[in-house]
């Protein structure tokens, strides 16, 4: 990941006139619903309800409130993920528990504003190199976690060992991004189920 980024330190003798961290939490929000390329400065004040002077202040410019907003994002989906992978069970039911962890990503309130990852990579031909950097970070680091449970499962013999486990890591990767797509539509996301996890399970026998 790249490394975390300062708070930029309000004017020495004037406190900080709004929350921070609860502005970047809505910085997040307005990306996630909006993408990068359709957000404008205008969205994230008022999202944020700051001034046009108190926006400049705080975040600089849009591509510095998109890195802030962008690395909050995913460490508070690497740290869920982190748990179920280091948590109890066999390689296999831990890769049920994040297949499960994604569905309800998707299904549930979070759906609908959809996966700022995702949403990101959608655009990675338009938007600034660094933010495309941090998106092939994050896939690759969701990868990574798969690919060690795969690897875990063989070892615990709860999966066959001739998995590919790089392919099938990749596979899970494009199942449950789907899944973050298609919680985005109302139509789609009715046809999100638990049989959509069976469904991914089979993809390890």
């Amino acid at each position: 990941m790249p490394a975390s980024l300062p708070k930029p330190s309000a004017p020495r003798g004037r406190p900080r006139e709004f929350d921070y961290d609860e502005a970047v939490d809505q910085l997040v929000d307005v990306f996630r619903q909006r993408g990068y390329t359709g957000t404008a400065i205008t969205d994230l004040m008022a999202g944020t309800g700051l001034t046009r002077g108190s926006f400049y202040k705080a975040f600089v410019d849009k591509p510095s409130a998109f890195a802030l907003a962008f690395e909050r994002y995913v460490a508070r989906g690497q740290r869920v993920l982190a748990d179920i992978v280091n948590g109890p069970g066999t390689g296999k039911e831990r890769l049920r528990q994040v297949l499960q962890h994604y569905l309800g990503q998707a299904t549930g309130p979070q759906g609908r504003l959809g996966c700022l990852v995702v949403a990101t990579a959608a655009e990675a031909t338009v938007i600034d190199r660094d933010a495309a950097q941090r998106v092939d970070q994050a896939l690759s680091h969701v990868q990574g976690l798969f690919k060690t449970l795969v690897q875990a499962g063989v070892a615990d013999g709860s999966l066959p060992h001739t998995l590919d486990a790089d392919a099938t890591a990749a596979a899970l990767l494009c199942l449950v991004q789907g899944f973050r797509v298609a919680g985005k539509s109302p139509a789609l996301r009715k046809r999100l189920g638990a049989s959509l996890v069976d469904a991914g399970m089979k993809l390890l026998d």
